[in-house]
């Protein structure tokens, strides 16, 4: 499962639409309380189907809130890869296609 964190709604939506349009679960949060439950969510289901994949918007707040609760909801996720940043401008194609590689390991 993708779990997406960012504050801007039309890169969220675009994501999200992408990402299903691929064939893959995601769920998508705004805020930090929102984020830190679909984590929790995503790795209780991931502990089932796979591994969990977070990613994190393009602004540097976005990537802090995405850090920050990832040290202290799921560490592991910290040395495996598993946190992607995405960079101002990069396309949602290349978001897509970086994340299945991940997700493909």
């Amino acid at each position: 499962m993708i779990v997406l964190y960012g504050g801007d709604r039309s890169w969220r939506l675009a994501l999200d639409g992408a990402f299903r349009s691929a064939g893959l679960a995601v769920r998508t949060a705004s805020r930090q309380a929102e984020f830190a439950k679909c984590l929790t969510d995503a790795l209780a289901t991931d502990a089932r189907e796979g591994g969990a994949l977070v990613i994190a918007g393009p602004s540097r707040d976005d990537e802090a809130v995405v850090r920050a609760a990832v040290a202290i909801l799921a560490p592991a996720l910290q040395s495996d890869d598993r946190v992607v940043t995405t960079t101002p401008g990069e396309s949602i194609t290349e978001i897509v296609r970086r994340a299945q590689l991940l997700l493909a390991r």
